[in-house]
């Protein structure tokens, strides 16, 4: 059986993505999943959320789209694999702008790992440069991060049209959803917002029932190296991906 490669996605920062992959990824292994997470941002936030120090690793995410083996480079950090990120991320739109199906690489280095686990969680970039949309070409399903605020609704139109051009090259990725990230029901915007996001043509129906509420602890989790099931698993932050894990897994 090959994995499910998801891609997790949004030109914006400071959205969720990282923390999305990070403690969905966690608590999808716990419910007995293999999981990969592969960190695709020169930040390297994922990396060092999972308790790796991003200047201490060897060979990154860089060196398998040079065509390294990705096997050389997966690191086991507990209850997931990591495929960890360095800075010379920032350079791959220089580094590769030359090369033969650049779009592909990940897909390419991915390929033998895809039996090894179920799901494969690719953390993408804050922009819509050739890392997410090497994301998009390697991905079997995608799905944007967003939080409830107006800006992300023009901000979902911009991914959308990157992602609509990526399946030229992947003509089976789907958009699988739309995950709400720093949500407040108390706030008429935030449900205003939600409700005009699953308006729109293109994500009816997509988006995911369980929101993410505003939690202090799912800041404070990665700075000591941990998901948020580890740092205070009874935090609204860690019932919160409970429960968009039991979503994502049905």
């Amino acid at each position: 059986m090959k994995a499910k490669v998801c891609a997790f996605a949004n030109q914006k920062g400071g959205v969720g993505k990282t923390t999305t992959v990070n403690n969905l990824g966690v608590a999808i292994a716990k419910a007995g999943y293999k999981v990969l997470c592969v960190d695709l941002d020169a930040q390297a936030n994922l990396t060092d959320g999972l308790g790796v120090d991003p200047y201490g690793v060897g060979q990154s995410v860089f060196d398998l789209l040079k065509g390294q083996p990705v096997e050389r480079m997966i690191l086991d950090v507990g209850d997931v694999h990591l495929l960890p990120a360095s800075q010379l991320l920032a350079t791959a739109d220089l580094e590769f702008s030359g090369r033969i199906a650049r779009e592909q690489l990940l897909r390419k280095g991915l390929r033998s790992v895809l039996s090894s686990y179920d799901y494969i969680m690719l953390d993408c970039p804050p922009n819509l440069g050739l890392l997410t949309v090497n994301a998009f070409v390697a991905a079997t399903h995608v799905y944007f991060v967003s939080e409830a605020e107006y800006y992300a609704l023009s901000g979902l139109g911009l991914i959308w049209t990157t992602f609509e051009a990526c399946k030229e090259l992947n003509a089976t990725v789907e958009l699988a959803g739309v995950i709400v990230t720093q949500y407040d029901k108390r706030k008429v915007l935030h449900r205003d917002v939600v409700r005009s996001i699953g308006e729109q043509g293109q994500f009816v129906n997509k988006v995911f029932e369980t929101k993410i509420r505003c939690n202090v602890d799912l800041a404070s989790a990665p700075s000591h190296g941990m998901s948020i099931f580890e740092y205070d698993p009874k935090a609204n932050g860690a019932l919160d991906y409970a429960q968009l894990a039991r979503e994502f897994l049905r």
